[in-house]
């Protein structure tokens, strides 16, 4: 949730740094409601942890996501038969995986309920163990859909921001906008469907 909060926070121009346990937070004044220093407070372990990754961790920049998408786009063109517009459609679903991959949740307290409503266990609606980097985050099996696609739509996002970087006009960045645009995509991710 904490990186759905944050991705969600920058598009709504809020500004967030850790310092210490401190959380300083620098947001137009209309958009700091009571609502949003409710889930301010309620993820505030999460965004100081994503707040305070480590800078010399290395991670994928626009070349690494280009090539990675280049080579998947080859395989399935070559090796699997597929038309180039094929190969590059089922290529940028694997870049989405792979970036799922690559930025897992947080462990998160089964205190505070499901990642993705707050809420705790309910009556026909379970709190599920989701594998995280560090543990398990919680999510209810009714928000379990919802959730992953707001993870997908992060890694889409994430994608074509670090694309945007890059001088030329890759491919893998001409794809993200076609598919963005396009209807909604089924790749797999771990060996589950998952619509995008």
């Amino acid at each position: 949730m904490g990186a759905i909060l944050l991705h969600d926070l920058e598009q709504r121009g809020v500004k967030l740094e850790a310092d210490g346990s401190k959380l300083i937070v620098d947001a137009p004044a209309d958009v700091l409601t009571d609502e949003l220093l409710s889930q301010l407070r309620a993820n505030k372990a999460e965004l100081l942890s994503l707040l305070r990754a480590p800078a010399d961790e290395p991670g994928w920049d626009a070349a690494d996501w280009q090539a990675y998408f280049d080579e998947r786009a080859g395989i399935r063109e070559h090796d699997g038969g597929l038309p180039r517009a094929d190969a590059e459609s089922q290529a940028f679903g694997d870049a989405v995986a792979q970036w799922l991959c690559l930025n897992p949740v947080s462990a998160s307290d089964p205190c505070r309920g499901c990642v993705h409503c707050g809420l705790h266990e309910q009556p026909g609606n379970t709190l599920l163990p989701v594998l995280a980097c560090d543990g398990h985050a919680l999510v209810h099996d009714q928000c379990w859909k919802e959730w992953r696609a707001a993870r997908t739509k992060l890694a889409r996002a994430e994608l074509e921001k670090a694309l945007r970087s890059m001088a030329s006009g890759p491919l893998l960045a001409q794809k993200s906008q076609h598919m963005s645009s396009s209807s909604p995509q089924v790749f797999e991710d771990g060996g589950q469907a998952i619509q995008a």
